[in-house]
């Protein structure tokens, strides 16, 4: 894979994620360096050998990190609730029928003035 290919998905990973680059840290100040490096490189700067080492192995262990499947949320594979959308009129939730608009639609309904 192209390296710009790999810097751009980093970027977005790193700045959405505010830098975190690996479940276990081994320095609390691996991931802000990282970043750090990152932002000169992408500024145009050039990195010393030390750095593009530290840099590519931060950009690794993110992407095999990111790889990685989840665990879903709290443990369960579904929480046992029917998303709205797919709710019908006769489906209910806290007193409210289904659908997006009630009475199971997901459109609303047009209206014309006359």
């Amino acid at each position: 894979m192209p390296r710009i290919f790999v810097l751009v998905a980093v970027a977005v990973s790193l700045l959405v994620s505010a830098g975190q680059l690996a479940a276990q840290p081994r320095n609390p100040d691996d991931r802000a360096r990282a970043l750090q490096l990152f932002q000169r490189e992408l500024r145009g700067e050039k990195l010393s050998e030390e750095e593009n080492a530290f840099l590519q192995r931060a950009m690794e262990e993110r992407l095999a990190r990111r790889a990685t499947p989840r665990r879903a949320l709290l443990g369960r594979e579904t929480t046992g609730l029917k998303p709205l959308t797919e709710m019908s009129a006769d489906d209910r939730y806290e007193g409210e029928d289904g659908g997006l608009y009630g009475k199971g639609r997901n459109e609303p309904t047009t209206s014309i003035a006359s």
